[in-house]
């Protein structure tokens, strides 16, 4: 049999063509270089946006605006969930805090305004009944103060529904009950059902000596 033909070698490459090797082989380099540095520096905000939530060491305004921050950084990802979680949280308490106050002394209709937006902002990560509740609920003061102030006696009636949409979700709150009794009381409707509503009240924890 013939012999095999000898292989060819081939030719070794020319200087251009390494310096083109090499020179893309330093390019993936710096930008695997560079992805891991804004990955880093990512996961370390992060980390401290949730240690400062945690802690309450920042308004939410601030959060917001450094999680849109983490959030629009280019080819970086890192986990959020927990910090939504804490920032909407932020954002319930603040509201509470507007809306508690009603047990105390009576609300302007920009407080429940305020209590609203707070409760909108939360709404945007979370669409339970705990945050539709409070939204019901403010809406119903905001209906009860539009009525008066509009003269608008038919809205009475959509307040009242709101009252009793927000106490159907927030199954524990006292605070759609001080809102029904009020809306009762203050347009001299049905005294009964007002006491009925204080009644309800004081059985979700409600201290009337305060």
């Amino acid at each position: 049999a013939p012999a095999p033909a000898p292989r060819r070698r081939p030719p070794p490459p020319s200087p251009a063509a390494a310096l083109r090797r090499i020179g893309l082989a330093l390019i993936f380099c710096a930008l695997a270089v560079w992805w891991t540095v804004r990955e880093r520096s990512g996961l370390a905000a992060a980390k401290a946006l949730q240690a400062d939530l945690a802690a309450e060491r920042v308004s939410m305004p601030d959060a917001r605006a450094r999680l849109n921050a983490i959030n629009a950084a280019w080819l970086v990802w890192v986990p959020t969930r927990e910090i939504e979680r804490l920032l909407n949280a932020g954002y319930i308490s603040q509201g509470d805090e507007i809306v508690t106050r009603l047990r105390t002394a009576p609300l302007a209709a920009a407080d429940w305004q305020k209590a609203r937006g707070y409760f909108e902002l939360a709404r945007q990560n979370s669409h339970g009944d705990e945050i539709t509740g409070r939204l019901e609920l403010c809406d119903a003061h905001l209906k009860r103060f539009q009525a008066h102030s509009e003269r608008r006696p038919e809205l009475i009636g959509v307040s009242e529904q709101k009252f009793e949409t927000a106490a159907r979700l927030l199954a524990r709150s006292p605070d759609p009950w001080l809102g029904l009794a009020t809306l009762e009381i203050y347009n001299q409707r049905e005294p009964e059902k007002a006491e009925q509503a204080l009644a309800s009240a004081r059985d979700r924890g409600y201290d009337f000596s305060t």
